[in-house]
């Protein structure tokens, strides 16, 4: 028996038109809207952000001394002290001593030459700057001791604002000025050597920092002892000597000493025993020497002084 096909396609076709008909009925979902879409931000060559530039707004304080902190303030100015610049003027660069991002401390420069200026910082390829300007305060001398001495005896100048630097001349005693080697430095002190030409008398002090010049309240006065007579011209060996003159004691307790020289050979002979000794007058006794003519010298620190006739010493 042969059987029709015609009944099966047509229960197909009702199947499929039927599950055609369920399907129409599932909702559509739609992706959700945003009415607020975020922004692409801006990228560099390299593909990645750019970091903001660095901005230098202002600085505090106006005016300080060498020595001084000063705070600069801004915007993005780093963290790392080794990667940020600052000038006083042209090339006069400063210690930082922190960042923080928006502060940058550093210390007024010892070679700072201008007493007003620029503050200048860099930041990698940055330079920046500020329409302000830097003052520097002049040196202050607030005290200085001794007020009196001989020569190569020490100063010590005590105040503010001085350069902690070999590189200046910055002291002046009288039209004198002081070799800057000499100096000890500090931004406080100085500790300064009286110069050995100098002549008896009363002179100025004075600190010179980027042209602006301090003087010391009161003068220095210079000391330089002098010998007026000799007891005797002619003299045995081992003898007994009187020196008279002034200035053979230093109020600072400096050491005396007394010399004799070869007037010819020029041997050098020091006194080694003084049985009494007052401002204007030396008791020695004559060291054991070859007999001959000696110059009879006095030195104060030092100050050395000669006295102007031989003293011709005689074998016992």
């Amino acid at each position: 028996m042969k059987f029709s096909q015609l009944p099966v396609i047509a229960l197909f076709c009702i199947a499929a038109a039927c599950s055609k008909k369920k399907d129409d009925n599932v909702p559509t979902v739609d992706p959700p809207v945003t009415n607020n879409p975020t922004p692409n931000k801006p990228v560099d060559s390299t593909g990645t952000h750019p970091k903001p530039k660095p901005v230098f707004t202002d600085f505090a304080p106006a005016n300080a001394f060498i020595g001084d902190t000063v705070t600069l303030t801004g915007t993005d100015l780093g963290t790392i002290t080794g990667n940020i610049f600052v000038q006083f003027g042209g090339g006069v660069f400063a210690n930082v001593i922190s960042a923080t991002g928006t502060q940058v401390q550093v210390v007024v420069p010892e070679d700072i030459e201008d007493a007003k200026t620029k503050i200048h910082m860099q930041i990698g390829d940055t330079m920046l700057s500020v329409n302000k300007d830097f003052n520097l305060k002049a040196p202050v001398i607030e005290s200085m001791t001794p007020a009196t001495g001989f020569a190569r005896q020490y100063i010590t100048i005590t105040g503010k604002g001085f350069r902690k630097s070999y590189k200046f001349d910055m002291v002046t005693i009288g039209t004198k000025i002081i070799e800057k080697s000499a100096i000890t430095p500090g931004h406080t002190t100085l500790s300064v050597p009286v110069p050995e030409s100098m002549k008896a008398g009363k002179y100025p002090v004075t600190v010179t920092v980027a042209g602006m010049t301090a003087t010391a309240p009161g003068q220095f006065e210079v000391l330089v002892p002098a010998i007026q007579s000799i007891s005797a011209t002619t003299v045995p060996v081992r003898s007994e000597l009187i020196i008279k003159g002034e200035n053979f004691i230093d109020p600072n307790g400096g050491l005396t000493e007394v010399l004799l020289y070869d007037w010819n050979t020029k041997a050098l002979y020091p006194v080694q025993v003084i049985k009494s000794i007052s401002n204007n007058e030396i008791t020695i006794q004559l060291p054991r020497t070859p007999a001959g003519d000696y110059k009879v010298a006095v030195r104060v620190v030092g100050s050395l002084v000669y006295y102007t006739s031989p003293l011709t010493v005689t074998a016992l």
